[in-house]
C-alpha cells in the first residue's frame, strides 16, 4: 500500500501513516512526503503540506510556492502558512503575487504572515543602526572623565538603543561631582550629538535604513490592491526605517478610506520620534475621533524620545495635554513628565498629586524625576517627595520616596 492509499484508509489508520511519514528520516521518505503535493485528492494535499512543514526536506519552499496556487483553498492557506518557516528573500515576489490576488481573507492572512517573517529574519540580521564616534563620562566638559565609547557602542550592538547615564554602567571617574554624558554618533549617514546629565536616560534613534526585505514590498504598495495593501503596510510597520515610514504616511493621507485608516493607526504606533509631528497634526486637527485619540497618546509618547532641549519637550507636552479630557490620556502625559529630568517638569507632576484618579501615577513620576535630580536639588526634591508620600499609599513608591528623603536630607 502506497503513502496516499495510508492516508486515504480509516482515521486513526490515517493518523498513524502521517505519524510514520513525518519522523521516517532520509531523502526517500521526504520525496514520498513531496509527491503527495501531487496527489488529486485536496485533503492527502493538504497533509502533505503539514508533514513538509514537520520534516523541512530540502526544496520544501518552492514545492510550497507552488502549492500556494494549489486549485483548493486549505491547501493554498496550509501552504502559506508553512512558508512563514523556510521562505526566503528570494521569495517575496511571488508572495506579493499571490497576496495581490488572494483577497481579504484567511489566504490573504496567510501570505501577510509569510511576508512578515521574512522580514522580522531579515531585520534581526540588521546590522546595528547607530555607529558610535565617541562617548565620554564625567565632569564634563573640562574636569575629569572616562572614555566609554566601547562601552555605548556594545550596548548598541546588542540592540539596547536607551540606558541610563550613571555609575553602575561607566564607572565614576569624578567622584563627588554630578557628571554628565555626551556621545557623538551617526544615525542614517548624519552625525549628531548628545548630551545628559548623570541618571537621565539616553536615547538613541532607531533610524536604519530599511532591511533588504522592504524593496520589494515598497514598490508593491502603489499599484497594490486594497486589502493587499494594507497587510503590505503592515508588514513594512514590523521592519520600521524612513522609507517604510514614508510609504506608510504617504498611504495615510489619500486613497481608500480603508487604507488611510489603517496607515494612520499605524503611525499612532510608530516606536520612533519621526512620527512624532505627523501626530501632533493629527491630535490638533484630526477629524476620527478614534483615531485623534490614538495620535494624542502617540505623540505624548514620543515626545520624550526627541533631541529637543527640556524646555521643548516640556513646551510640547504642555500643548499635548491641553487637548487631554480623560484621566487615561493624563497618565501617559505624568509618565512622559517623568523622563524629563528637571525641576520644571518635577512641578508640572506634583499638580496633579490631589487628583484621586492620578495620584499614583503623579507620585511615580515625581520619583523618577526625583532620582535623577536630587544630587543637584536635594531642597526641591525633599519637599516633593514629602507631599508625594502623603499622597500616595503605594508600598513600592513609599519605598522609593523614604530613599529620596534620606538622601536629600540636610548633613
Amino acid at each position: 500500500m502506497c503513502s496516499s492509499d495510508l492516508l486515504d484508509a480509516d482515521t486513526n489508520l490515517a493518523a498513524s501513516a502521517r505519524a510514520a511519514l513525518g519522523s521516517i528520516p532520509g531523502r526517500k521518505a521526504d520525496e514520498a512526503v513531496l509527491a503527495l503535493l501531487d496527489n488529486k485528492d485536496a485533503a492527502i494535499r493538504a497533509v502533505a503540506v503539514e508533514l513538509i512543514a514537520q520534516r523541512a526536506p530540502a526544496g520544501a519552499g518552492a514545492r510550497l510556492l507552488k502549492a500556494a496556487s494549489d486549485p483548493d483553498e486549505k491547501v493554498r492557506v496550509a501552504s502559506l502558512r508553512a512558508l512563514r518557516a523556510c521562505a526566503t528573500v528570494d521569495d517575496i515576489p511571488a508572495l506579493l503575487g499571490l497576496l495581490a490576488k488572494s483577497g481579504a481573507g484567511a489566504e490573504s492572512q496567510a501570505a501577510e504572515g509569510a511576508l512578515a517573517a521574512i522580514c522580522a529574519r531579515e531585520v534581526r540580521k540588521t546590522p546595528a543602526r547607530v555607529t558610535i564616534v565617541k562617548a565620554r563620562y564625567g565632569d564634563l566638559p573640562d574636569g575629569r572623565s572616562a572614555d566609554v565609547t566601547a562601552i555605548v557602542a556594545e550596548k548598541i550592538k546588542a540592540g539596547i538603543t536607551s540606558f541610563e547615564a550613571d555609575n553602575a554602567l561607566f564607572g565614576d571617574p569624578a567622584g563627588g561631582t554630578v557628571k554628565s554624558f555626551t556621545v557623538t554618533y551617526i544615525a542614517n549617514g548624519v552625525q549628531s550629538t548628545r548630551t545628559v546629565r548623570e541618571k537621565e536616560t539616553v536615547v538613541f534613534p532607531a533610524v536604519a535604513g530599511d532591511p533588504p526585505c522592504s524593496g520589494a514590498l515598497l514598490q508593491a504598495v502603489p499599484s497594490a490592491p486594497a486589502p493587499a495593501k494594507i497587510a503590505l503596510l503592515r508588514v513594512l510597520a514590523s521592519t520600521g526605517g524612513p522609507k517604510a515610514f514614508e510609504a506608510i504616511r504617504t498611504a495615510a493621507t489619500g486613497g481608500e478610506a480603508a487604507v488611510r485608516g489603517v496607515a494612520m493607526r499605524l503611525l499612532c504606533e510608530w516606536p520612533t520620534a519621526l512620527a512624532l509631528p505627523v501626530l501632533q497634526d493629527a491630535a490638533r486637527t484630526g477629524t476620527d475621533p478614534s483615531v485623534k485619540l490614538l495620535a494624542l497618546r502617540g505623540a505624548i509618547r514620543l515626545v520624550p524620545q526627541t533631541d529637543q532641549a527640556p524646555a521643548a519637550k516640556l513646551a510640547a507636552l504642555a500643548e499635548l495635554g491641553a487637548l487631554v479630557t480623560r484621566d487615561d490620556e493624563r497618565k501617559i502625559v505624568l509618565a512622559a513628565l517623568g523622563e524629563i529630568a528637571t525641576p520644571e517638569a518635577l512641578a508640572l507632576v506634583m499638580k496633579d498629586l490631589g487628583a484621586p484618579a492620578l495620584k499614583d501615577e503623579a507620585a511615580a513620576a515625581a520619583v523618577a524625576i526625583g532620582e535623577k535630580i536630587a544630587p543637584t536639588h536635594a531642597a526641591v526634591v525633599a519637599e516633593a517627595m514629602k507631599k508625594a508620600n502623603a499622597a500616595t499609599d503605594n508600598k513600592q513608591l513609599k519605598r522609593r520616596i523614604g530613599a529620596l528623603i534620606r538622601d536629600t536630607k540636610p548633613q
